[in-house]
């Protein structure tokens, strides 16, 4: 079943949250690039029956826009690795985030969530956004997910908060919060 189906997936209403939470993330002040204002989302369904990438905002440099949808891609497929490999991560941690894997040198980033359904035979959704800060991008495929429904186990933010220690997905995700509650 693919994404327009299982989840009535409309692309134009995603873009239009993280154009918002892109909004957002550039008024932080726990953001070091409030310049970056664009970037784009990979959405993957059942570990890779199905996925899109959308490029979400404004302002994207020409020579930015492939890196983005590459960067956005590979995060995803990293952190599915990884999940197939069952990789273990300090304190045994399960995979929950690409920070776990990050390595600058070799330009591997974070801001892909990992959403493990934790049922037998069925494989992960994958959120991943590149275009922000590794911590906004990371607030924002969680959020995102979160939105589509893919969050189904609790404590998945307090996960991601022990892994990255992001400073930015509370403010964030309180924010958005306020809006999306009353729409």
């Amino acid at each position: 079943m693919g994404l327009d189906e299982r989840l009535k997936f409309n692309p134009e209403e995603v873009a239009k949250r993280a154009k918002y939470l892109i909004e957002i993330s550039k008024e932080l002040k726990e953001n070091p690039s409030p310049e970056k204002s664009g970037g784009y989302l990979t959405l993957v369904i059942d570990g890779f029956d199905d996925f899109t990438s959308l490029r979400v905002g404004e302002k994207i440099p020409a020579e930015k826009l492939v890196k983005y949808e590459i960067f956005s891609q590979e995060k995803a497929h990293r952190v599915y690795a990884h999940w197939l490999r069952k990789f273990p991560f300090e304190k045994s941690l399960q995979i929950v985030s690409s920070y776990q894997s990050r390595n600058p040198k070799e330009e591997k980033w974070g801001g892909a969530v990992l959403f493990n359904k934790e049922v037998k035979d069925y494989e992960p959704d994958i959120v991943s956004f590149s275009g922000l800060s590794e911590f906004a991008d990371e607030a924002l495929s969680y959020i995102i997910g979160y939105c589509l429904g893919f969050q189904k186990n609790d404590g998945l933010l307090e996960k991601i908060k022990e892994v990255s220690k992001n400073p930015m997905v509370d403010e964030m995700f309180s924010r958005f919060n306020e809006k999306f509650q009353k729409s």
